[in-house]
């Protein structure tokens, strides 16, 4: 994943990779489930495809606005520029099968996002 690759090249040393474990958690998801079922939580793909879905009125009556595939996040302000955190759009899996990445986003964003920018 282009995120923790980029942390590697930097000289993120193994120790701290360890100390991040316990803060992430993997998640499985199947086909159509819905991938946010908590707050202040970002998501990152592993393997599969999430899609997001907006509505206007009928949720039944979407349109696939975006779609995530390994390596990219899903409800970060930055990284997906927040749009998976509106209100009438709703982040859905339409892999058979997907594995996710959850982890607090105030911890993602202090010990993995700001590092991962230093050079």
């Amino acid at each position: 994943m282009p995120l923790f690759k980029r942390m590697v090249k930097q000289g993120f040393p193994t120790s701290e990779f360890e100390a991040l474990l316990e803060h992430l958690t993997v998640v499985e998801k199947v086909a159509d489930d819905i991938v946010f079922d908590e707050p202040d939580y970002i998501y990152i793909v592993l393997n599969g495809r999430v899609v997001l879905r907006f509505h206007e009125e009928d949720p039944l009556e979407y349109q696939n606005i975006a779609q995530y595939t390994p390596g990219k996040v899903i409800g970060h302000d930055t990284l997906d520029t927040g749009i998976s955190q509106l209100g009438q759009v709703f982040p859905i899996v339409l892999s058979t099968k997907c594995l996710l990445l959850k982890v607090k986003q105030k911890f993602f964003d202090e010990r993995i996002w700001k590092r991962s920018l230093n050079t």
